[in-house]
């Protein structure tokens, strides 16, 4: 799992500071005409099914502990419970999620856990 913590930084400064490999694959997400959508307050159901879809497949891929397969309902209720602090970013390829993420924010501080599993487009 990766979790990133830090002080929010303006874009110039966050790009520079991306490793090369990020920054790649940010170029060819670009490329490949990928879109985004950050979902914040009221999340709906089926964008935390989507995130939770990719998230399973992640922690199965990387051969995670058990004990980091969280259930559909416990991801539900921390939004639920958390929806001033909580946001899920989704990355479509031609309206199929690819990618999702979650962010907790707190004051000027943003906690970022991503899931990658864009399969044939990180080859």
């Amino acid at each position: 799992m990766l979790n990133i913590k830090g002080e929010i930084i303006d874009k110039e400064a966050q790009w520079s500071n991306f490793e090369h490999k990020v920054r790649k694959n940010v170029k060819k997400a670009i490329r490949e005409n990928l879109t985004s959508k950050v979902y914040y307050k009221n999340i709906d159901e089926n964008v935390i099914q989507n995130f939770h879809d990719v998230y399973i497949k992640t922690m199965k891929r990387t051969n995670a502990n058990d004990s980091f397969f969280y259930s559909l309902e416990q991801f539900k209720a921390f939004c639920s419970s958390n929806e001033n602090l909580c946001a899920i970013c989704n990355v479509y390829d031609d309206q199929i999620v690819v990618s999702s993420g979650t962010f907790t924010y707190f004051k000027q501080f943003s906690f970022f856990i991503f899931r990658w599993n864009l399969g044939r487009l990180l080859r």
